[in-house]
Order: structure tokens, then C-alpha cells, then sequence
């Protein structure tokens, strides 16, 4: 059994190196994009900063039109950053959480053959968790699965497991508060922050 779960694995784990080297190249030129854009920013603000004074309101309007339009595509560039280093994490901490269970299965199966006698179902939440590692949620359980972040920045447990608060998938608003942060005792935080 442990050598089946042991080929599924690597079955499984195959094209993930290909899979990152991508996701990577992709951030890398994400990265290069918002970099040069940066500077083009740079030059325009220099240059507006200096003509400002000459300029006609029409040509501010214009300059400054530009301007917002090149720092949007920047933000663009960076949220997709962002969203594709979510991605490669997510990726690896799904592999990651399938091997936790295998070697449970596996440890599981030994214990049985060494001590027939003594049969317990080993799961990932039974697996010893380092004591230095943060817990979040409601559940105050480690970082597992996938989760979501609430937007109160004052929120005292910031990142919650979907299956904690009734997700399935990640919500389409842009914005998400835990049930902590809609019910009342933290309304006056939410509404300041």
C-alpha cells in the first residue's frame, strides 16, 4: 500500500516543478512590466511637476489622465502579482496537505500491522502541529486548506478557513468581513477602518 500511495503522489506531484517554473515566469514578467511602467511614471511626474505652471487646463487634465491610466496599469500588474503567488501557494499547500494525509494512511496501515489490536483512524488533524506556527480562524486551528482574509484591518483573527465561515468558494465581492466583524461588538472598528 505505501509504495501505490507512494507512485500516486509522484503521479500527482509530476507537473508541479513545471507548473511553479511557470507561474513564476509569469510573476517575473508581471514584475518587469510594472517595473518599467514605474519609471515611465517617474518621467511623467517629473515632467508634469515642472510644466504644471505652463500648461493649459486642458493639457493638465490630459497629463493627469495619462498619469492615472499608467498607475492603474501598475496596481493591475501588481494585484495579478499577488494573485498568482496566492495561486502558487495554494498549489503547494494542496500537495502538501494530500502527502500529510498519505503519511497518515501509511502510519496508520503500519500501526495496524505491528498492532492489529489497537485500529485508529489518523487524519491531518490529529498530526502534531509545530507550537511556534500562528493559528487563525474561529476555530484557532494552523493555516490549512483555503481561506480567506477579513478586511477589517483591526479584525483580531484575520484569516479564516472556508469551511469555518460557510465558504465554498472565494466571494465575488472585493471586499470580506468575518462574522466577527459584521455582528455588533465590532461594528465601531469596522466602520472606522
Amino acid at each position: 500500500m505505501a509504495s501505490y500511495l507512494l507512485e500516486q503522489y509522484l503521479e500527482r506531484v509530476a507537473s508541479l516543478p513545471g507548473d511553479l517554473e511557470r507561474n513564476f515566469t509569469l510573476m517575473q514578467d508581471l514584475d518587469t512590466k510594472a517595473a518599467a511602467l514605474v519609471e515611465v511614471l517617474d518621467g511623467d511626474c517629473q515632467v508634469f511637476l515642472e510644466d504644471v505652471g505652463s500648461m493649459s487646463r486642458s493639457d493638465r487634465r490630459t497629463q493627469l489622465k495619462e498619469i492615472q491610466g499608467n498607475f492603474e496599469q501598475a496596481m493591475n500588474y501588481s494585484e495579478d502579482k499577488v494573485s498568482l503567488a496566492v495561486q502558487i501557494y495554494e498549489t503547494v499547500d494542496k500537495h502538501i496537505r494530500q502527502l500529510d494525509a498519505d503519511l497518515s494512511k501509511m502510519d496508520a496501515e503500519t500501526a495496524d500491522a505491528i498492532h492489529p489490536s489497537d485500529r485508529t483512524k489518523a487524519s491531518v488533524e490529529d498530526m502534531p502541529v509545530d507550537p511556534n506556527e500562528p493559528t487563525y480562524c474561529i476555530c484557532h486551528q494552523v493555516s490549512y486548506g483555503e481561506m480567506i482574509g477579513c478586511d477589517n484591518k483591526h479584525c483580531p483573527l484575520e484569516w479564516f478557513h472556508y469551511a469555518c465561515v460557510g465558504l465554498t468558494e472565494r466571494p465575488r465581492d472585493k471586499s470580506w468581513y468575518c462574522p466577527l466583524c459584521r455582528e455588533g461588538h465590532d461594528s465601531k472598528r469596522l466602520k472606522s477602518a
